[in-house]
């Protein structure tokens, strides 16, 4: 849960990757290697997100769900050697408008919610999530994510 100490009056709530694709036990990415499979520990992942959307919601702070989808062709990539390899062998994985693209329905966006995809490993990179952020005079960011190599580039980059 949030740090009681944690003031939100600036804050906003960063989700990445938190996608069918990335999440599920029989996703390409685990199969590659890529994705560490979490079947168990899927719940407690989603039990809490669910918690922090709450928190950040109630607050009235912004919430970004910042998500990786291509075009079916996959020109649109911007992943690293292996990560390329493994989408260009598996034509649908997280093309957007597909399952593997959707997030999970337990943690889907609502009506207020800013979603941004993604075409690399930062949610910065070849996003407008800085201007997004700058616009919104958003000084913290609370990051939650599946990937760990797409939260260090972005808290890199951020």
């Amino acid at each position: 849960m949030l740090d009681a100490g944690l003031r939100l009056e600036r804050s906003a709530l960063l989700l990445l990757d938190i996608q069918n694709g990335f999440l599920n036990p029989d996703s390409a990415l685990v199969r590659a290697g890529l994705v560490p499979e979490i079947s168990r520990e899927r719940e407690e992942l989603s039990a809490n997100l669910r918690g922090v959307l709450t928190a950040m919601r109630r607050a009235g702070r912004p919430v970004f769900y910042i998500n990786t989808g291509f075009r079916a062709d996959k020109a649109d990539c911007y992943f690293a050697p292996a990560w390329r390899r493994c989408f260009a062998e598996n034509p649908h994985l997280l093309v957007e408008g597909s399952e593997s693209a959707a997030v999970p329905a337990e943690i889907a966006p609502q009506e207020k919610d800013f979603i941004i995809t993604k075409k690399g490993h930062s949610a910065f990179q070849f996003t407008h999530l800085d201007r997004a952020l700058g616009d919104l005079n958003i000084e913290t960011c609370v990051v939650a994510g599946n990937i760990l190599s797409s939260v260090e580039e972005t808290l890199r980059q951020g």
